[in-house]
């Protein structure tokens, strides 16, 4: 019996006691040999399950990346000729604001479907990094530029703290632009107004390598501890879907639920470090939430 406890203890489900007898020795023997044969038939049913969810997943990313690409080129076609069609009505108030009507939906969906691209290239390991010499200040202050009007908006402030004392950092620009793109623009949509959104950065020195941690910060409604690692899961959306408002820098606004899954596959794909940590949810008291980006300074090819 111990020689097999411990069989199945190191994950050999197929042993057996193989005491036979009557007394006290051979009920537990048998007792136990039943435990086991339940236990195996339970994990052999928990893989073939898991199987099928893989395999599902699998078709799901296909759909999805097939799908991103079909709809980006009628995309393109209705976005060129909005294009001309504003720029021949220039005297034309009405057809200029039809057009500029169409042009920031069809660049809302253009956005969505680069999103889906992004998270299909991070679960099938096909995310190309091209790593450079960078300032990470840089890149936050493009992030801001591009959700300016959203900040006037919704007269949210911005504000940076220690990012231009940063050193230099090896990695991708482009897609470390897109991950804090999204986690500030994650953080303006669950901010009310005349709340705010700070960027802060400083230096960690690790025994093996240094890092930097850069940190943004908002006063929203923040989030349940329950669903502190459920938020970086792909198609993940809190609160119901359906009472959400349709633009994306509006106060829990709507979207495809991919922003925090592709920040946190960037930052994967570049040996670094993501969580985030909150009070809880509240909107009354908005006590906001925090996410931690911890990226190291040399790029480690592995």
């Amino acid at each position: 019996m111990v020689r097999t406890s411990r069989a199945i203890a190191g994950g050999d489900l197929t042993k057996r006691t193989e005491i036979e007898g009557k007394d006290e020795i051979g009920v537990l023997a048998n007792t136990f040999d039943e435990m086991t044969e339940n236990l195996q038939q339970r994990t052999l049913e928990l893989e073939k399950t898991n199987r099928i969810l893989e395999q599902m997943d699998r078709a799901k990313m296909r759909f999805i990346k097939v799908a991103a690409h079909e709809l980006r080129t009628p995309l393109t076609v209705v976005q060129g000729y909005a294009q001309m069609v504003k720029m021949k009505s220039k005297e034309n108030e009405d057809f200029r604001r039809y057009t500029a009507s169409i042009l920031e939906g069809t660049s809302r969906m253009v956005e969505i479907i680069d999103s889906m691209l992004d998270v299909s290239r991070i679960d099938t390991h096909q995310l190309e990094i091209m790593p450079e010499k960078m300032q990470v200040d840089l890149v936050i202050e493009k992030v801001r530029t591009a959700f300016q009007p959203a900040f006037e908006e919704r007269n949210l402030s911005f504000k940076t703290r220690g990012l231009t004392d940063l050193p230099t950092v090896c990695a991708d620009k482009e897609l470390l632009y897109k991950a804090f793109y999204h986690l500030i623009g994650n953080a303006i949509k669950y901010t009310p107004n005349e709340g705010s959104v700070t960027v802060k950065g400083w230096m960690i020195e690790g025994a093996s390598q240094s890092e930097i941690e850069i940190v943004v910060q908002d006063t929203g409604i923040g989030i349940d501890p329950q669903n502190r690692e459920l938020v970086f899961e792909k198609f993940y959306q809190t609160g119901e879907v359906l009472l959400h408002s349709s633009g994306k820098t509006k106060f829990k606004g709507g979207g495809p639920g991919l922003g925090l899954a592709i920040a946190r596959g960037i930052v994967n794909a570049h040996h670094g470090r993501i969580w985030l940590e909150s009070p809880g949810y509240d909107e009354t008291t908005n006590p906001g939430t925090t996410v931690f980006v911890r990226l190291p300074i040399q790029w480690i090819d592995q």
